[in-house]
């Protein structure tokens, strides 16, 4: 049985009269062990897939579709945060508890997995864990707040506290946007140590495809809300099939000097469901039949799927 699996998740945010959609009909499955990717614009859906599964969506959200956890239904069940589920945000500046010391942060962090264990015990696997996540002197570093480190540290600790639930899934939503190229790298070198000793799965979310290759195991990628298209990480990279994916590739490319490829346009926000491809406006491939019909996620072959007519 897989670990994740979702199908026909769709999500509308409700404000102001209207409902704008972020996710449309989107079906995957992640199994134990795995590293999936989730990549795409701005705007594409990726944070609000990652909220959605942690079960962290605004009360004006309205989600439907199936969202299952090892069987068991996310929708309906009672929350697995900190339990089977764990999340590391993407600003570390905001993410910390300014009040509460980090040893106090990451001890509690712990209870809903082992609500009996001291403590002491509690604050001891904290220490540990810090120093796996490569924070020197980590017992002194539990005494600090979390205006005391820099952001590098802070999103070490935010790692640190999601690794010590031992979840199931752990969810990166963009861990390194907010830092500098340095500590970014840095950040990501402890990703790929840490990634041989996870005992459940990862979905890291991402807007450079750069950081997905060297990571990730599987890629999807989102626009607009719908899921165009999902492969294996080598065959995505060797092979994309649709355009969008084609583009954003071409988009991280050294251009050699010249003018660095861009993707005409923005990416649409809908009302609701959208009979043609969403991605028809700006795809230099458009024919007729995109416009007259939305293209389903195809099997391809290898585990590769991809939402369009021409793939």
């Amino acid at each position: 049985m897989s670990l994740l699996t979702l199908d026909g998740v769709s999500l509308d945010y409700i404000g102001g009269g209207r409902a704008v959609r972020a996710l449309d009909d989107v079906a995957l499955t992640l199994e134990r062990g795995r590293i999936l990717g989730l990549v795409g614009e701005s705007g594409s859906g990726k944070s609000s897939l990652a909220l959605a599964i942690m079960g962290l969506l605004p009360p004006r959200a309205n989600l439907t579709g199936r969202l299952r956890l090892d069987g068991i239904d996310l929708t309906a069940a009672p929350d697995l945060r900190g339990r089977r589920l764990a999340m590391v945000f993407q600003d570390p500046m905001s993410a910390l508890n300014p009040v509460f010391t980090l040893g106090r942060q990451l001890a509690d962090a712990q209870r809903a997995r082992w609500p009996e264990r001291p403590y002491r015990d509690r604050l001891a696997r904290a220490a540990a864990m810090l120093r796996r996540t490569g924070i020197a002197e980590p017992e002194r570093r539990l005494e600090s707040y979390p205006h005391q480190l820099s952001g590098g540290l802070r999103q070490r600790v935010l790692i640190a506290m999601a690794l010590l639930c031992e979840p199931d899934l752990l969810i990166a939503d963009e861990p390194v946007t907010a830092l500098d190229v340095t500590i970014a790298a840095q950040i990501m070198a402890l990703f790929e140590e840490l990634r041989d000793g996870l005992a459940g799965s990862m979905i890291f979310v991402s807007h450079s495809l750069a950081l997905v290759s060297r990571l990730c195991d599987e890629v999807a990628v989102l626009y607009a809300g719908k899921l165009v298209e999902i492969a294996p990480t080598a065959a995505l990279f060797a092979a994309p099939r649709h355009p969008y994916t084609r583009a954003l590739i071409a988009c991280e490319i050294d251009a050699g000097g010249g003018a660095l490829p861009t993707i005409p346009g923005t990416v649409p926000s809908f009302g609701g469901p959208v009979p043609s491809c969403v991605f028809a406006a700006r795809c230099p491939m458009r024919a007729e039949s995109c416009a007259q019909a939305a293209p389903r996620l195809r099997d391809l072959g290898g585990g590769h799927r991809a939402a369009c007519h021409f793939a």
